[in-house]
């Protein structure tokens, strides 16, 4: 890439420089994805909720070696870790409203679903914009970073389905991973349509899939926790793609790329309204009001403990302005802790009001490893 650049500089050639910086970016994405597979940054945002949520649900205190954890990371992973969460944490509390919906409870339902806004719409759009992780003009190389991640996550999906073969659930994931696999090529044709000229391809039909909720998850574990609340488990996945396909498809429209963007909002409704709620039913995921309530309370609180963390980091690393935000959004954590907890209290007293009528809590001692950002 900055060969192509100094031809491009040297001979005049500004589409070679252009190729050539295009490149280089794509080599310093690629180079962050591997090293985000390799270390797994997001480890300490994801083991700090999934040890709250244990713990909150189940009583069940366990020890786990935080080396790595304390590590300090640099900011731009921080922020894309942090990112992560927040798309992660929109769907499970859309997931969350659906069933708060179900059970007559629209006041908590809307909460779940102004909260979820807030980390979706405010927290994670400046996280990745803050981490440069996607351009706001340039669809090749959005493109470009679509394709990657769409087939790393189907190649996650595949291995997710070796660890339990034979379940409803690696059948789903099986599915998933197909379906991903095939929309990898589908932004290869767009990317290659860009470049080279030809038809951008259409999204596939999407079949829209309701929220299911389960008295309690279908499994647990280890492979549970890669269902729903691992570092990058399948429900976070299908959360990233969602949201990245949607920021891409923002600057496709503000591009006049009117087809491109067709095709990104046509995978964007793909992973909301089919692959998360696939995964999330055949997991058991989204449970009674009161448990996906106290779900949400230990996952703000770890949210908020990781905040403090990445907001000193950032500071110990010359980035006062990364630090700031970090501690802003943490701000907002706190609120949505007190907000939640306020809404059990009040589901609480209601049901013990009704003599204790406890069709909420059905999740007996499982892992449910509730590890979204908050």
């Amino acid at each position: 890439g900055r060969a192509k650049q100094a031809v491009g500089a040297v001979t005049g050639d500004e589409e070679t420089k252009r190729k050539g910086e295009r490149q280089e970016d794509k080599g310093k994405l690629k180079g962050k994805l591997e090293e985000e597979n390799r270390v797994s940054f997001s480890f300490g945002h994801r083991l700090g909720r999934l040890v709250a949520a244990v713990v909150a649900t189940t009583g069940i205190a366990f020890a786990v070696s935080v080396a790595s954890a304390s590590a300090a990371l640099p900011v731009e992973q921080l922020l894309t870790s942090a990112a992560r969460e927040e798309a992660a944490a929109h769907l499970e509390y859309y997931g969350y409203a659906t069933g708060a919906d179900k059970a007559h409870l629209t006041d908590v339902a809307n909460v779940w679903r102004t909260v979820g806004d807030v980390e979706h719409q405010d927290h994670y759009t400046h996280e990745v914009t803050l981490a440069n992780l996607y351009s706001e003009t340039d669809n090749e190389a959005n493109l470009e970073t679509a394709i990657t991640q769409a087939q790393q996550v189907a190649q996650k999906d595949f291995a997710r389905a070796e660890e339990n073969p034979g379940s409803q659930a690696a059948r789903v994931l099986h599915k998933i991973a197909i379906q991903e696999d095939e929309d990898a090529g589908l932004l290869s044709n767009a990317l290659n349509a860009l470049q080279h000229g030809g038809s951008i391809p259409t999204a596939p039909p999407v079949k829209e899939v309701g929220v299911t909720v389960s008295p309690r998850p279908s499994y647990s574990g280890t492979f549970y926790n890669d269902l729903t609340a691992g570092s990058g488990s399948a429900l976070q996945d299908s959360a990233w793609l969602w949201a990245e396909y949607q920021f891409m498809a923002k600057t496709a429209v503000d591009t006049g790329q009117a087809k491109l963007a067709a095709l990104l909002s046509g995978l964007e409704n793909q992973e909301i309204s089919q692959n998360w709620v696939l995964v999330s039913n055949v997991a058991g995921f989204v449970n009674g009001v009161a448990m996906n309530l106290e779900h949400s309370i230990a996952g703000e609180q770890g949210a908020i403990e990781v905040y403090t963390r990445d907001a000193k980091e950032a500071e110990e690393d010359g980035n006062p302005s990364v630090a700031s935000t970090f501690l802003n959004i943490r701000g907002d954590e706190e609120g949505h802790h007190q907000t939640f907890t306020t809404e059990l209290q009040e589901i609480t007293s209601t049901e013990h009001g009704h003599h204790g009528s406890s069709t909420e809590h059905g999740h007996h001692g499982s892992s449910t490893g509730h590890g979204h950002h908050g």
